[in-house]
């Protein structure tokens, strides 16, 4: 047994005055071990301290691109009025469809992020094209369709930790390759696009525009099960009606009136 405080722990904790980081514990226990056993200690305090700065780090990273993400979907909305909101509540119910089937909690987040701004590239859009009421033109809607790569451009160089960029691309693909812009089939799209996919469609169908009126959320329901398999993810489809079903879901947006004629193609113009 040695006397006195080993040499290593001495450096570790001290260094502004005699002892002034000891207190009477850890001197008395600084004499029980040798300088080996202090080492590794020392090696385990300094360990920590990484540590724990580097969470701080991360912390702030987080905290940054969060702000980024809200700051992109204010642009977005700010330049579209009439989509205000729609960002977040696509993200409410994403993220909802997403745990209930069990996506990974650390890619919710990133779902969470990148559905706030899956519309960010319609900022590209005319505002005469975007808001103007009835069924827009072949050429208009090959505008219309623009966007998701466009927005696509916009975050492609910020370094996020999940696949935000392929979320804003992939949101308008479909399981039968109907979709745009790549015409990706089943399983070539990421889970959260298919997940979004879903989310916004009932989203937008819920939710008054200025070319049609809300239909409804039973219309919504109606549609995702009926293309489900062929538009979207069927296990995504079931998730989704069932958190309806059972109520931990709903819609105070819904009006009374009965549900209206609903194309779904015509819905995917400017969802």
């Amino acid at each position: 047994v040695q006397t006195g405080m080993p040499r290593a722990l001495q450096a570790s904790f001290t260094g502004r005055g005699k002892n002034e980081c000891c207190t009477p514990v850890f001197e008395a226990f600084f004499h029980c071990v040798d300088d080996q056993t202090s080492s590794s200690l020392v090696g385990m305090v300094h360990d920590v301290t990484a540590n724990q700065k580097l969470a701080h780090y991360l912390g702030q990273i987080r905290q940054s691109e969060a702000k980024t993400i809200r700051a992109l979907a204010r642009v977005c909305e700010k330049r579209d009025p009439y989509t205000h909101g729609h960002q977040e509540r696509v993200s409410d119910l994403a993220v909802a469809i997403a745990r209930e089937v069990g996506l990974e909690e650390r890619r919710i987040e990133g779902l969470a992020l990148g559905a706030r701004i899956h519309d960010i590239g319609k900022i590209y859009i005319p505002s005469e094209i975007l808001n103007r009421p009835g069924r827009l033109t072949p050429a208009e809607y090959q505008i219309i369709k623009t966007h998701s790569e466009v927005g696509f451009e916009i975050v492609s160089d910020i370094d996020f930790p999940w696949p935000i960029q392929n979320i804003i691309l992939q949101h308008h693909e479909r399981m039968d390759g109907s979709g745009y812009p790549k015409g990706l089939k089943g399983e070539q799209i990421i889970p959260e696009a298919r997940i979004l996919a879903v989310a916004d469609t009932v989203e937008a169908m819920s939710a008054h525009r200025p070319y049609r009126p809300a239909v409804g959320l039973m219309s919504a329901m109606n549609l995702i099960k009926l293309e489900s398999g062929r538009l979207y993810d069927p296990e995504v489809v079931e998730a989704c009606l069932k958190l309806f079903a059972d109520g931990r879901l709903s819609d105070k947006r819904i009006t009374q009136e009965p549900p209206k004629r609903w194309d779904a193609r015509a819905s995917e113009q400017r969802a």
